[in-house]
């Protein structure tokens, strides 16, 4: 007679087609039939390999979007670098730009207050000019008309003027009378030097007028051409910024399709973490909000898990193997008649 086996040792054999693992759920009977929960080896092994496929797949999928995740991080840094730099150097030429044309509005203003000054100045210099040749008018008339007749009329009476010298106390001699003529005829001709001195002066002041005038009209007109110049920079640099801004909005609509892929990845990381963590009915300890920490703390939680699910099959397989070659030991122990160890 064979030796009873133990329960736990025991593999049933249905039809001798197919070999059943031990089933956790019957262990009444000396024979163990297969339940619900244990399916052929051949399906166990077979299913076992396409895991491992998937597995494989899964990490090589998820090694080659990490480097490309980093790789495309790296880029978009460096591309924001850039785009940095040039947003300051063009910030700079603008404020440059804007602290010329404010200078140029200054001069423009102190310019505009100078001609009104010298305009003002020259109108005042006209109204003194008019005035005195109004007077050299009247005087040149009152010499005219009333000093020389007289002086023709009275040039007969000569003995009525040495009769006025004698009986006016005033000339000492007739000559005293004519010396003071000539005295008054002397400030007459000094006043007609002053009056063309002071109409040398005049013209002069007119020239030097007309001049400043015409060196502020070439400053204004400079200013002008360069308030242009300066108009049309204005629109290149406005049109290169349109530019930029038109090359920037591509970029950022990739960039914003990279994060939305990044973030997909982060949400199936979670997913698969959150799985394992219910099949080994533990408590999530990394939420989803924890960015920065969660993602080498799930990725390293992921990674022992599969290993330890490795290690399971690995050892399932080599339980596997023993038992087979026990049940095949005993086999051939009971049909030789020799009682089994």
């Amino acid at each position: 007679m064979f030796k009873k086996r133990p329960i736990a040792t025991l593999v049933a054999n249905i039809n001798g087609s197919s070999i059943f693992r031990r089933s956790k759920n019957q262990n009444k009977n000396y024979i163990v039939e297969p339940e619900w929960d244990v399916q052929p080896v051949d399906n166990i092994i077979m299913s076992k390999v396409l895991s491992d496929r998937k597995n494989a797949e899964v990490i090589e999928q998820q090694e080659r979007m990490r480097e490309e995740v980093k790789d495309k991080g790296r880029r978009n840094k460096k591309r924001l670098k850039e785009i940095r730099k040039m947003q300051k150097e063009l910030r700079q030429k603008f404020i440059e730009t804007n602290d010329f044309i404010n200078e140029c509005e200054h001069k423009e203003a102190e310019a505009d207050k100078k001609i009104a000054a010298e305009v003002k100045l020259q109108n005042k210099l006209k109204n003194d000019i008019d005035d005195y040749e109004e007077r050299i008018r009247k005087l040149t008339e009152y010499h005219e008309d009333e000093l020389k007749p007289a002086i023709k009329e009275l040039s007969v009476y000569e003995n009525v003027l040495q009769e006025v010298v004698d009986d006016m106390d005033l000339f000492d001699s007739k000559e005293d009378f004519l010396d003071r003529v000539e005295a008054l005829l002397l400030a007459q001709d000094e006043v007609s030097e002053n009056d063309s001195v002071c109409l040398e002066k005049i013209e002069k002041m007119q020239g030097d007028i007309v001049k400043t005038s015409n060196e502020a009209t070439l400053m204004i007109a400079g200013l002008e051409n360069r308030l242009i110049e300066l108009e049309k920079n204005y629109e290149n640099v406005k049109s290169e910024c349109l530019k930029f801004e038109n090359v920037l909005h591509p970029a950022k609509e990739i960039i914003t399709e990279k994060e939305k892929e990044m973030f997909m990845l982060l949400d199936q990381i979670q997913q698969m973490y959150l799985l394992l963590c219910a099949r080994n009915c533990e408590e999530p300890k990394f939420k989803r909000e924890q960015i920065d920490e969660q993602l080498a703390g799930q990725l390293d939680y992921i990674k022992r898990e599969i290993e330890m699910i490795l290690e399971t099959i690995d050892l399932a397989r080599e339980m596997e193997a023993l038992e087979m070659r026990s049940d095949i030991a005993s086999y051939g122990s009971g049909k030789s008649g020799k009682p089994r160890k």
